[in-house]
């Protein structure tokens, strides 16, 4: 596993991990646009918002709920950061 503060390793604590990543997007497949930056980090889920992706053919039909948030479970969440 990979170290990104002394004396913590990634998946140990996931909540904490995705503390890290607030504010970042990143793939996701829960996402229309596959596409989402992650807003919050909830006790078990994280607040992602739905963003454009840097694929026009990903964003046709989808424009409407760009900029919508959804949820999504911790454990989910952290597979699309740290896997």
């Amino acid at each position: 596993m990979s170290k990104y503060k002394e004396g913590h390793e990634y998946g140990i604590d996931q909540r904490e991990d995705m503390l890290t990543v607030v504010g970042q997007q990143h793939t996701h497949n829960w996402s229309p646009t596959l596409q989402a930056k992650l807003l919050k980090v909830n006790k078990n889920t994280c607040t992602f918002r739905i963003v454009e992706s840097e694929y026009p053919s990903l964003n046709v039909g989808h424009s409407k709920r760009i900029g919508n948030t959804f949820l999504c479970p911790i454990y989910i969440s952290w597979n699309t950061f740290f896997y």
